[in-house]
């Protein structure tokens, strides 16, 4: 998504991190013994180490600028909320996600809930768990994403940050309205539904559509907004039914990413914009619809998406402005 050749040519400093993921990045017990957000953590002090010594490699200690996407750039909403980063950076930049995305903070106890399911088929359900645990190979913990279905019942991924009442001391909403201002920019591609299409292996066929007329059940409790009704008119033809036998399979698919496009990214973004302009910061929305089909890989199963081939200029663009 970055153009460092380009980057190379602006006498741009780029950093790259690692940090831990899955359930050594985010396991929790949900109190003070195993509180969470590991891999948040792992964030920060790379960040203050960028903040620290970036002046040695010729940088500007007062105008790093953070890059995420997906989840990466849900991490990156993160740091500039959390009271412990989110001074140690001026601008960001979000590709296809963020805080304000349903899947990208998660209940605590659910989490720990699951947290807790693991160490049991590891062994262990006791109050000796976590040392235990840390004497197992990391191997012992692999978590699976593909496939996983947690996502398209629920709204939110089993492992995620939590609002641990340190890191993340309060919800989201009131985090944004402590956090200091920071220009950004923040967008998205055409079709974000198809990744995570992929990672529950769904047919997006009408028993993917309906499960998702309920996820926008749930998102709407207490409205008087027929979810039904409303799918219809938006995501398959007027005239049409969900449930209706006149609607291709393409016409399927393409309702279907475009809802699930909606609920997992699109929602959250034009949330996280409102918001940002709302208290009169600086921020650029995009949405990129060029298409490659060589980039989709594993997403070829879910083509033909042919988006319109425009912005071949847009890399180009954000990279210019900003950097």
């Amino acid at each position: 998504l970055i153009s460092f050749r380009l980057l190379v040519s602006k006498d741009v400093i780029v950093v790259t991190i690692q940090y831990r993921l899955g359930f050594l990045g985010f396991f929790t017990t949900n109190d003070e013994i195993c509180p969470g957000n590991f891999g948040i953590w792992d964030q920060i002090m790379a960040l203050k180490w960028i903040k620290e010594n970036i002046e040695y490699f010729g940088g500007d200690s007062d105008r790093i600028t953070v890059i995420g996407q997906s989840a990466g750039a849900a991490s990156a909403d993160l740091l500039a909320l959390s009271p412990y980063s989110r001074d140690l950076f001026k601008q960001i930049i979000l590709l296809g996600g963020n805080a304000e995305c349903s899947w990208a903070v998660s209940d605590a106890k659910t989490v720990s809930d699951y947290c807790h399911q693991k160490a049991r088929k590891l062994g262990t359900d006791n109050a000796k768990m976590i040392k235990f645990l840390r004497k197992l190979p990391a191997s012992k913990f692999a978590a699976r994403l593909i496939g996983n279905k947690d996502l398209f019942t629920t709204g939110r991924l089993p492992l995620a940050p939590i609002i641990d009442g340190d890191l993340l001391p309060c919800p989201i909403t009131e985090l944004r309205k402590q956090s200091p201002t920071k220009s950004s920019i923040v967008g998205l591609t055409e079709d974000e539904g198809l990744l995570f299409a992929a990672i529950g292996r769904l047919a997006c066929d009408m028993d993917d559509v309906k499960m998702g007329i309920e996820l926008i059940k749930n998102s709407m409790k207490g409205s008087e907004i027929d979810a039904e009704e409303v799918i219809s008119e938006i995501y398959l033809n007027r005239d049409n039914k969900c449930d209706s036998a006149n609607n291709s399979r393409r016409n399927v698919q393409r309702a279907f990413i475009d809802m699930l496009g909606d609920l997992t990214s699109n929602y959250g973004t034009q949330l996280y914009v409102d918001k940002l302009v709302e208290r009169g910061e600086t921020v650029y929305m995009y949405s990129l619809e060029h298409c490659n089909p060589a980039c989709y890989g594993l997403l070829n199963f879910y083509l033909p998406f042919k988006s319109l081939f425009r912005f071949l200029k847009f890399l180009n663009f954000i990279n210019e402005y900003w950097l």
